[in-house]
């Protein structure tokens, strides 16, 4: 649902609501003529499978475009909100107690598995762009973001990513010759901010059994309560150039991507009473040259 509403000729406002939601639900039927089963399991099984998804969003935006003789002004600013939440049911077993009957109250008690999961996330954001152009010959845009995770620690959850980007038409400002159709220079920089996945800092108690009594322990991986988020860092400088009239052109780009703050997952000592931790680690960098025609 959006509402767009004009207030003059320069200022404009925006209000957007969505939802989207996946709703699976699967059966597993195998009658006691199923060639995967043995004399121990001569009646079937039955298993049920269900998970939800859901995400919502709500988003305001402000714009505001001015002509100012040889300047042309473009600014945004807003904010959106972001809940997720997903949940998940299995259960079902491999020994029905009467053949052709499937439904879960069938299967015999000491087969019958089950497990049920919840998570939830919210992401609220704040952000804003501002674009510069100068009579159709240079343009300057600059973006500035603030995100506020609940999957991090509650001191590093707030995390703040730029970005910066121009390009110059040359063929515009000094005469060219005839078959020179156009030489236009960019170049850009820009940040990336990136969470984690829910309760990956808080410990999650995993159940199983003894005997005929629940049981429930620690996971295997230690969370990390000082978990950062992850930042990715992009440059980028290129030219394009088009000839005879845009019958030949040429698209030359150099770029490099820096990552830093990576969330993984490594071994710890089994004395510490975790087989792994998560933790931030590595910076992993790649460049190159692209080009096109």
């Amino acid at each position: 649902l959006e509402l767009n509403w004009k207030i003059s000729d320069e200022f404009n406002a925006l209000a957007r609501v969505s939802h989207s939601s996946i709703n699976n639900r699967q059966e597993i039927i195998r009658p006691w003529s199923y060639q995967g089963f043995g004399n121990t399991q001569p009646f079937g099984s039955y298993f049920i499978n269900r998970a939800l998804d859901r995400e919502s969003n709500a988003e305001v935006l402000f714009s505001y475009t001015k002509d100012l003789k040889d300047f042309n002004v473009s600014a945004s600013a807003g904010g959106n909100i972001l809940n997720s939440k997903g949940e998940s049911f299995n259960a079902g077993g491999d020994n029905l107690v009467l053949p052709g009957l499937f439904t879960l109250s069938n299967v015999a008690r000491g087969g019958l598995n089950y497990a049920s999961a919840f998570s939830e996330k919210a992401i609220y954001s704040a952000y804003g762009l501002l674009s510069l152009g100068f009579i159709d010959i240079a343009f300057i845009d600059v973006t500035a973001r603030n995100d506020w995770s609940s999957t991090l620690p509650r001191e590093n959850r707030s995390y703040f990513y730029p970005s910066v980007s121009g390009s110059v038409l040359i063929s515009e400002i000094t005469q060219m010759p005839s078959w020179i159709s156009l030489i236009k220079l960019r170049s850009g920089w820009a940040e990336v901010g990136k969470d984690t996945s829910p309760y990956a800092i808080h410990p999650i108690l995993s159940q199983g059994y003894w005997g005929e009594d629940f049981t429930y322990s620690l996971p295997g991986s230690m969370p990390n309560t000082q978990l950062k988020p992850e930042i990715a860092t992009s440059y980028e400088v290129g030219a394009d150039l088009k000839f005879f009239n845009n019958r030949f052109g040429v698209d030359a780009t150099y770029y490099k991507n820096e990552n830093r703050n990576q969330i993984l997952n490594v071994n710890a000592s089994p004395l510490s009473g975790y087989t792994s931790t998560t933790i931030n680690a590595g910076k992993v960098e790649n460049y190159g040259v692209e080009l096109g025609m």
